[in-house]
């Protein structure tokens, strides 16, 4: 479809300058011409103090002048005055990066905003886009040479299918919660069709366009399986080879889980760490710049940082809402996992080590569509201390009568001695 820019709701319009503030040089919509002619603007923020520094790349189509604002989502932890003036969503802060020596680059890819050319999504044209940008980037007066990438959710998305491409100057990534596989655990997760997050992303309300946009909806319509056209979309993990710091939750099954814990899976790096938390995305984003720092720090500027003392994964073994321990491990999966089958009895709705004798069937009414108490209910009880750790798999038997299709929504709930559910924090 054809794209149109705001003109109100603070958006500040193409405004070419340079600023000095706070120890902070800011450059603001500075053209960057990529391989085929096309100029994309970047907002540059770079440390008063002359000389030579890393460089962090936030590559997402949310607006480089900071539009989105964390308000938007209550509850989901962060506060927008707790962060800099210079901040943009789900990316890394200058006002925290810039004083401990970093170079950061916000981006308007191609297509957003007043970048030329058309906007597509997750596309080769992207990653080559990004390539283009690190490289010149890389070896601009004020870079030392090494060039990272930061920031959660698509900002995570885009380090996956750039960092595939091997960039020279690329000397490290951070994935922060990110899809890598687009059909699966976007567009069809779980093989049901998405439609709130992809509307909301492609038709104006989170990601602007002054030229033709690629109508994700639609393609999503024409492609319901997936084919070549979702396959262009993903990253070949295994020709990822640069170090990488990659975070995932327990918390936001709904999008990033599996595709954040593929990506480390699949990645070649050998140096390669993985953390996984329970808590809320972007709170636990910024309240660990700390230890994104002590990683870049290492393989950006070559300092002999904390980095060495790290497990090769950390994971948090959650009790309840945000109650659980950190411990770390050696690999992902873990190896001493005990893979326990269950059997569903569906005559009283218990499950069981073995299988029952009898065969059972439950049935519930789908005809109102807002009656949320119409399920199949199946309990276990643990009779020792379990950790339940990973991935796990289901096989049903269904039937919908009267249609010859269904979508199956399968929730894992945790009860205490009292039968009083646990709450656990999702998505944000």
């Amino acid at each position: 479809w054809k794209g149109m820019l705001p003109t109100e709701g603070g958006y500040p319009g193409f405004n070419p300058r340079t600023e000095k503030a706070e120890g902070i040089i800011c450059e603001y919509d500075v053209a960057v011409a990529m391989r085929d002619g096309v100029k994309i603007y970047v907002d540059i923020f770079r440390p008063e103090k002359e000389g030579r520094y890393p460089v962090l790349i936030a590559w997402g189509p949310y607006g480089k002048h900071g539009g989105t604002k964390y308000a938007m989502f209550r509850k989901c932890g962060v506060c927008d005055g707790d962060l800099s003036k210079y901040y943009i969503f789900e990316a890394p802060d200058p006002g925290y990066w810039c004083p401990n020596g970093y170079i950061i680059i916000n981006v308007d890819p191609r297509g957003t905003w007043n970048s030329e050319g058309d906007l597509t999504f997750w596309s080769e044209q992207e990653a080559k886009d990004c390539y283009d940008l690190i490289e010149w980037a890389g070896t601009q007066v004020w870079s030392n040479g090494k060039v990272g990438m930061g920031g959660a959710s698509y900002l995570a998305w885009t380090q996956w299918r750039v960092a595939a491409l091997n960039p020279p100057h690329l000397a490290a990534i951070n994935p922060w919660e990110g899809v890598s596989d687009f059909y699966r655990e976007l567009a069809f997760h779980g093989g049901i069709p998405e439609t709130d997050f992809l509307p909301m992303l492609t038709t104006r309300r989170m990601c602007f366009s002054a030229t033709r946009v690629e109508d994700i909806v639609e393609m999503a319509k024409k492609h319901p399986l997936f084919d070549d056209y979702w396959a262009s979309k993903n990253a070949d993990l295994s020709k990822i080879t640069v170090p990488a710091f990659v975070v995932a939750s327990w918390s936001d099954h709904g999008l990033h889980t599996r595709g954040t814990l593929e990506g480390f899976k699949k990645i070649s790096s050998k140096d390669k760490w993985l953390m996984v938390h329970g808590r809320k995305k972007w709170q636990n984003f910024y309240q660990n710049v700390d230890k994104q720092r002590q990683f870049f720090d290492r393989f950006l500027k070559d300092i002999d940082s904390e980095i060495k003392y790290w497990p090769k994964v950390t994971l948090e073994i959650r009790e309840r809402f945000y109650w659980g321990n950190f411990r770390g491990e050696n690999e992902w999966p873990l190896a001493r996992t005990q893979y326990t089958k269950l059997f569903l009895n569906a005559s009283d709705g218990k499950m069981s080590k073995s299988p029952f004798k009898e065969e059972a069937q439950v049935r519930y009414s789908v005809n109102d569509i807002n009656d949320k108490t119409q399920n199949a209910k199946f309990e276990f009880q643990f009779d020792e201390k379990t950790e339940i750790i990973g991935h796990m798999k289901l096989k049903l038997w269904v039937q919908a009568d009267g249609s010859d299709d269904m979508d199956l929504f399968v929730a894992i709930e945790k009860f205490d001695r009292t039968g009083d559910i646990v709450q656990f924090p999702y998505f944000v």
